[in-house]
């Protein structure tokens, strides 16, 4: 009964320790901005697209309250921290030089937070306003992230998708990719794209 108590108080003293620490590492990451934690992402996580533009890797701290001492590669992660005012607003000084209290840069800070998301989505909405609309894409974003040809690298779904047949052949699926192209503006397709695939897209390999 007791020691079973006192297992559980203690790995409940534990969690909210860790928690504490993961919230510290965040904050000073994000200067005092916050937002999102995915947890255990990566570096490799962190692409150049839109829906990423924002995310910062957050370091474990050492015993200082700084980063560990390693390089950016090498360092542990409690994950990736997203929140578009960390893009959007990273130019604006979070103070100006009438006044640096304490109190202005609260407000400044809650400021940016509010109008980021805003900025966002106003951003999306003039490229796609901007943009030609594709009519003719026929689909052949799931082909281009199977396309494989021989000696190139292999497609991101390759590792979780090995067990599973294709409806058709690997040649067929290289051949129509190869004769028609692809015309893809779908930002989250993009990312699974098959590596040799990219450069036949006709609007680029990224957005």
């Amino acid at each position: 009964g007791n020691n079973e108590l006192s297992r559980i108080r203690s790995s409940l003293e534990k969690e909210q320790q860790q928690q504490q620490q993961v919230y510290q590492a965040a904050m000073k990451a994000s200067h005092g901005l916050g937002g999102i934690l995915l947890e255990n992402a990566t570096i490799d996580d962190l692409g150049g697209t839109l829906h990423m533009r924002g995310g910062v890797p957050v370091p474990m701290l050492g015993s200082e309250g700084d980063p560990e001492d390693t390089t950016t590669e090498e360092q542990q992660l409690h994950g990736v921290l997203y929140n578009p005012a960390v893009f959007y607003n990273r130019h604006i000084p979070l103070n100006n030089n009438n006044s640096n209290n304490d109190e202005d840069k609260e407000r400044k800070l809650q400021l940016l937070k509010t109008i980021a998301p805003f900025q966002w989505y106003t951003s999306i909405l003039h490229q796609t306003l901007s943009s030609d609309p594709i009519l003719h894409c026929y689909g052949l974003h799931e082909w281009a992230m199977q396309y494989h040809p021989e000696g190139a690298d292999p497609p991101p779904s390759a590792k979780y998708q090995s067990s599973l047949n294709l409806r058709v052949s690997r040649q067929v699926i290289n051949d129509t990719v190869e004769r028609k192209g692809v015309r893809c503006t779908h930002v989250d397709a993009l990312r699974f794209f098959a590596p040799a695939a990219g450069p036949l897209n006709h609007h680029g390999a990224s957005l």
